[in-house]
């Protein structure tokens, strides 16, 4: 479970530290490490958390607001 927690971290704070960032960038750079499911799910656990948003074309961007209301990945 720590491995989920951990990887779940690293997603977020790639995400936070670009700004916005192709899903397809992310999980090219993952491939063999994750399956496409379990990133699917890193990637649904943060976007009901707020702190992340996804456009219909698969772009990645953190929400500054929700940083600073419900404690950002640090």
């Amino acid at each position: 479970m720590q491995a989920g927690f951990t990887l779940l971290h690293a997603i977020a704070e790639t995400i936070r530290f670009l700004g916005e960032v192709p899903s397809g960038d992310i999980y090219a750079r993952l491939a063999g490490r994750i399956t496409l499911g379990d990133y699917e799910r890193a990637i649904a656990i943060l976007k009901r958390s707020g702190l992340v948003s996804e456009t219909r074309g698969h772009l990645l961007r953190w929400n500054k607001s929700a940083e600073q209301g419900k404690g950002a990945a640090r």
